[in-house]
């Protein structure tokens, strides 16, 4: 019985990946040959766009890796300030920290974090750039199979960053917006695998490598704290949200490298 549905699942997922891949190459000929590609290709030949091409993709590769360092050193120093100072990490999670001051939870006012504005405000940064600098890495590093997949997982991640520190949810374990920050970090982490999948330029094997395997282990962790929370949730739900984070580092300066 197992087995047949272990079967039927795997089935399942090898037509919707060949259904995926074929929708992502049929809007991939309607950008480039299709009509939306003859009416935009000489706009896009034109010396000044060509030209500022590479300034772009700099831009954006500086960003990637740029919002993964703030955030690090945003939750450091938020965790630093707070009341349980580094020993925030494994006693926390990252939400905690973005619960404004003066917030009655169970009928306790919250004093945690005093800097919860800054967690705030780089949740939101990864909101407002993510999806953007994420789109730069498909198509400067990747082969573009999964494209339409990737993006789709980026742009959840983007969404839910977006939405956590707006969030008023009531913050408890288990609780509403818990769940929406576990699928935001999980989105986020699919999001990393599928660019590894799509990474097979030997130059960049490396940047494969970390993206599955990273992104995996940040998925399984993630599935840890939603559906068998305990005390190392903390140290799970930062294991899936540094996976990303690195990742941006380490894909930002992979593309600063691409000649």
């Amino acid at each position: 019985m197992k087995t047949t549905l272990v079967n039927q699942a795997v089935a399942f997922l090898r037509i919707f990946a060949n259904k995926v891949v074929e929708i992502s190459h049929q809007l991939q000929l309607f950008f480039a040959n299709g009509s939306f590609g003859i009416a935009v290709y000489p706009l896009l030949m034109h010396p000044i766009i060509r030209g500022s091409t590479r300034f772009i993709v700099i831009l954006l590769a500086v960003l990637l890796s740029f919002i993964g360092v703030f955030y690090t050193l945003a939750e450091f120093v938020s965790a630093l300030f707070s009341e349980s100072s580094l020993i925030t990490y494994a006693r926390h999670t990252v939400l905690e920290l973005l619960i404004p001051l003066g917030s009655v939870i169970d009928g306790k006012t919250n004093n945690f974090s005093p800097l919860y504005q800054v967690m705030n405000a780089v949740f939101s940064l990864q909101g407002l750039c993510f999806a953007v600098a994420y789109l730069a890495v498909i198509l400067q590093l990747s082969r573009r199979k999964y494209w339409l997949l990737a993006l789709i997982f980026a742009a959840f991640f983007t969404i839910g960053m977006s939405l956590i520190p707006s969030s008023q949810a009531k913050i408890t374990a288990g609780g509403l917006q818990n769940l929406g920050a576990s699928l935001t970090y999980l989105f986020g982490n699919l999001a990393i695998v599928m660019a590894g999948i799509d990474i097979v330029k030997p130059q960049l094997v490396w940047l494969r490598r970390f993206s599955i395997q990273a992104g995996l282990i940040g998925v399984l962790c993630v599935l840890i704290t939603i559906f068998f929370p305990n005390m190392l949730t903390p140290i799970l739900e930062r294991v899936a949200i540094y996976a990303v984070m690195i990742w941006e580092i380490l894909a930002g300066l992979a593309m600063l490298k691409r000649k």
